[in-house]
């Protein structure tokens, strides 16, 4: 079991690990068509949100606790969008 750090910006390691594992296997395709300053966003993306996500866990489930069916189903609808919005700005430039 992992002690539980004082610092506020601590990350364990399992965080760690899960923030490496969802970002090293797109960083070539993100450095061919971003280059080095989009790979750099997209690494503190990943670290910040997954540590905002550890972070505000409990709220996270308690919002989610409240959600209604259709809620979740227009949350889902908004981010089906917002990934095929950015395939057709991303994927012309292929």
């Amino acid at each position: 079991m992992e002690k539980k750090s004082s610092h506020p910006l601590s990350m364990n390691r399992s965080t760690i690990g899960l923030a490496l594992s969802l970002s090293i296997p797109s960083l070539a395709i993100l450095q061919k068509y971003l280059h080095l300053a989009g790979v750099i966003a997209y690494i503190a993306i990943v670290f910040c949100t997954l540590y905002l996500l550890t972070k505000y866990r409990y709220l996270i489930a308690k919002l989610a606790s409240k959600a209604s069916t259709r809620q979740i189903y227009g949350l889902a609808a908004i981010t089906f969008l917002i990934l095929l919005i950015t395939f057709f700005l991303i994927y012309p430039k292929s």
